[in-house]
């Protein structure tokens, strides 16, 4: 019996050795070329700015962030309005919802106390206004889509602007709506469109998108690799942690959306 138990336990300590090679061997084969990795600034520079803020915003352009990522949803009177949460309970103590409100109303309110007295005029941006902040800069909008029920052509409203301003090509269209996405896509097939998910239900070919943004802790080398092999390119999210950095680094992934800038690209840095 006793031998039996060792038996066993050497087989499971040889499967996991095993394992580890082939594991080890996979991600050095694969691994990319670290300067080809982005940067995104999750919600701006959230690390040092209240979120989803001009300030924010401006902050990450300093920091040559390559990329900023933003939510919008569309207001009571369809105006495209930059904001994460469905209400305004964790940013101003309010217990009213974006879809309830016209602009000018939520226009009065201090969305940067929370973070710090000193953003207390911080407003909530258009998205025209991010547009027009951008516009003569290098960087690219990560555009995330929060859909709600009272939504009137929203999709087609956000396209229109990013044509406004000539910034179709220096854009990528996202949400965790997949339906939303493919309106995108049968509005517009140039544009760049991303899913968002912390769960692939279905195979990865059958996501019809040119990204799939993915929260990092279902990101693994294999994965990545396949969702490549179906030309699709891998954001990881929210990675905020050097050493999970250097994991998404070593995995492959094409994109890294992260509130701390800086720390990514220290990290980034020392693999050069």
């Amino acid at each position: 019996m006793r031998t039996n138990i060792i038996e066993e336990n050497k087989f499971r300590i040889i499967g996991f050795i095993v394992l580890f090679i082939t594991i080890f061997i996979f991600i050095c084969s694969h691994v990319g070329n670290v300067n080809n990795i982005k940067i995104t600034a999750h919600r701006g520079a959230s690390a040092v700015y209240p979120e989803n803020t001009i300030s924010a915003f401006k902050g990450a352009i300093e920091l040559s962030a390559d990329y900023i990522e933003l939510d919008v949803q569309q207001t009571k009177d369809r105006k495209i309005v930059v904001f994460h949460d469905k209400d305004l309970n964790r940013i101003a103590n309010i217990n009213k919802k974006i879809k309830d409100l016209n602009y000018d109303e939520l226009n009065q309110i201090d969305i940067g106390s929370h973070f710090s007295e000193k953003y207390k005029d911080e407003r909530i941006p258009l998205l025209s206004d991010v547009l027009e902040l951008v516009k003569d800069s290098k960087v690219i909008l990560n555009i995330e889509l929060k859909v709600n029920d009272k939504d009137r052509n929203f999709e087609k409203q956000v396209i229109y602007l990013l044509n406004q301003y000539d910034m179709l090509d220096r854009c990528v269209v996202a949400s965790q709506n997949y339906e939303s996405v493919k309106k995108v896509e049968n509005l517009d097939n140039n544009i760049k469109t991303v899913y968002v998910t912390s769960k692939l239900d279905d195979d990865v070919s059958s996501y019809e998108v040119d990204v799939l943004s993915l929260k990092y802790t279902i990101i693994n080398p294999f994965l990545v690799d396949e969702i490549h092999q179906n030309n699709k390119e891998v954001y990881a999210w929210t990675v905020n942690d050097e050493n999970v950095a250097n994991l998404m680094i070593m995995f492959n992934v094409d994109n890294i959306i992260t509130n701390d800038v800086e720390l990514i690209q220290n990290v980034i840095n020392k693999r050069r």
